[in-house]
This record gives C-alpha cells, structure tokens and sequence, in this order.
C-alpha cells in the first residue's frame, strides 16, 4: 500500500482532494492532510509517507522549501506539486528542487491520477528493486553459512 500525506493551506482544498478519488482502490491509504508545512515534516519524520502532495503558495513555508526539504532529508519521498499558478517558472522550480510532478488547479482527476500513477510506478519499481538486492545478500550469506557448517563437519 502507498501511503499519500497531502499538504495544503487551505482546509476547503484538502477536503476536497481527499475526496477525489477512491484511494483505497487506487492502493492509496491517507497518511494525513495538514494545512502547513511543518506539521508536514512532522508527520514524514514519525511515519512511513511514499507520496506528498503540497500546494506550492503557502504561508510560513512554501510548496518549493516542502519539496526541496524533503528531497535533502527524504530522498525516496515522491513530491507533487498543486498550484494554480501555470507560470513555467513555478513548473520549473518545482521540478529543478526535486517534484515528481506538477498539477494546476482546479485539478483534473485524470491528470492527477496519471501523475500520481507515474510516482506510484516509480516507488514500486525501487521497492522492488530493494527487495531482489535483499533476497541476493540474503541467498550469499545462507550459502556462507552453510559452507561454514559443512567446513566445521570435515
């Protein structure tokens, strides 16, 4: 299951976002909305987050430092940025910082649903990918210790 944490200083956005869609279905559990970026970060430092969505305007600390923060402390985090801004220069800066997407408001379902689907593709490859290196550093160190077993009966 992917868990998603959406960030947005607008309590009427949230609400509406996390009403979206049916998440369950899409493999998606909320790990939480907040209305700021710091809670934010306190939420991804105490629990298992894959996916944040932020709003990029926002007061105290914006959408950018969210993402440009995350990507420094929490590299496998996938961001998606939301703004009603369609300035190339907010694009731009939310991908250059480290945003695995970008998504005008209103938002369409499908076009989120396509971002969100590429970050989810892109977490379950790397899980994936973990998981056979744990498997072969598993497998190596069964075959040593048998070895040492086997070597021990001579």
């Amino acid at each position: 299951m992917i868990r998603i944490l959406f960030v947005d200083d607008q309590q009427r956005e949230l609400d509406g976002i996390q009403r979206m869609m049916n998440w369950t279905e899409l493999g998606i559990e909320i790990a939480g909305a907040v209305t700021n970026a710091h809670a934010a970060l306190e939420i991804v430092e105490r629990e298992s987050v894959d996916i944040v969505v932020t709003d990029i305007i926002m007061q105290n600390m914006d959408g950018l430092t969210l993402v440009r923060e995350l990507k420094a402390r929490f590299p496998q985090i996938k961001t998606i940025c939301i703004s009603g801004f369609d300035d190339f220069k907010f694009v731009s800066l939310a991908m250059n910082n480290g945003a695995a997407g970008y998504v005008l408001k209103p938002i369409l379902v499908n076009e989120f649903k396509a971002v969100l689907e590429r970050a989810m593709g892109d977490i379950l490859t790397a899980r994936s990918q973990s998981k056979a290196v744990f498997d072969k550093s598993r497998l190596a160190m069964m075959c040593l210790d048998a070895k040492d077993w086997r070597d021990g009966l001579e």
